[in-house]
């Protein structure tokens, strides 16, 4: 996860940041939601948020990838469709989905 995020492209999305980095076979994913976001529940129904979004995007990825979701404070209160939407266009940006 480290190497993602110290090596990898960076997209900004409201709700998250996506790390991205050329994996060696399937693409894999990690979520990581900080106490910036807020307290245990919060941060638990944030990774439940960005799981089941990643299950919707991710048939629609192309190629090979690590990926890293950090979520932001702002996903406190969103939605899944709004999480989807948000994880679309970050995925878009660098290149893993078109």
């Amino acid at each position: 996860m480290r190497r993602v995020m110290r090596g990898g492209k960076r997209a900004t999305g409201r709700l998250m940041v996506v790390y991205v980095v050329p994996g060696d076979r399937l693409t894999r994913a990690a979520f990581v939601c900080g106490r910036r976001v807020g307290g245990a529940v919060v941060r638990n129904r944030g990774r439940r948020l960005l799981r089941e979004a990643w299950r919707s995007v991710q048939p629609r990825t192309q190629g090979s990838f690590d990926v890293v979701f950090v979520a932001r404070p702002e996903i406190h209160g969103a939605k899944t469709p709004d999480v989807e939407a948000d994880m679309d266009r970050a995925l878009v940006a660098v290149g893993v989905t078109t």
